[in-house]
């Protein structure tokens, strides 16, 4: 069961009355879902999962179809005018095999109210392995792989807890590497 210790950065950023509700609430009803095809079922259990944790903390959900269609699920923030920050998960379904998602970490610069090529991306996997110095994940590479609803809930909530505690401080500017943590 998770507990507000387990995002202490986010419990400093955000008044959250209880970060285990959000997880266990989504979990539960994922029993209940409508999955259908494997982009679909990738997004109802992400939502469910991770969504009202991302949005408290600022993040809106951009569920376009031309992205959601290729596996890709964006969480974005503006900062401010000029720079926008974006979780996205990158879903890979592999019928027959583990299915599999990374989490990319996207920092994107607005030149005169137009999106420029000033951005910055890393997975979250690169950013814990080659920034931080962190092995908690099993290589820079790392995919989180799932062979069930329930397999996938839970490394969602491992992701979330990493997204927390590194990535979204990262991505907002607020830490830049290991002797900040």
């Amino acid at each position: 069961m998770l507990t507000a210790s387990d995002f202490p950065i986010f419990a400093e950023s955000v008044q959250v009355a209880n970060v285990n509700s959000w997880f266990e609430a989504g979990t539960a009803m994922l029993d209940n879902a409508m999955l259908g095809r494997p982009p679909h079922f990738f997004n109802t259990t992400l939502v469910n999962v991770m969504g009202n944790a991302l949005e408290e903390a600022g993040y809106h959900f951009q569920g376009y179809q031309i992205f959601t269609e290729h596996g890709l699920f964006r969480y974005s923030k503006n900062l401010h005018e000029t720079v926008s920050v974006y979780v996205v998960f990158q879903f890979l379904a592999y019928p027959g095999g583990p299915s599999r998602f990374r989490v990319n970490l996207m920092r994107r610069q607005n030149v005169e109210g137009r999106i420029s090529n000033l951005y910055e991306e890393i997975t979250l996997s690169r950013l814990l392995w080659e920034t931080l110095g962190i092995r908690r994940l099993g290589s820079p590479e790392f995919w989180w792989t799932f062979t069930s609803q329930a397999d996938l809930a839970d490394a969602l909530t491992e992701a979330g807890k990493l997204i927390f505690e590194y990535g979204i401080p990262w991505l907002e500017g607020r830490r830049t590497d290991a002797k900040n943590l």
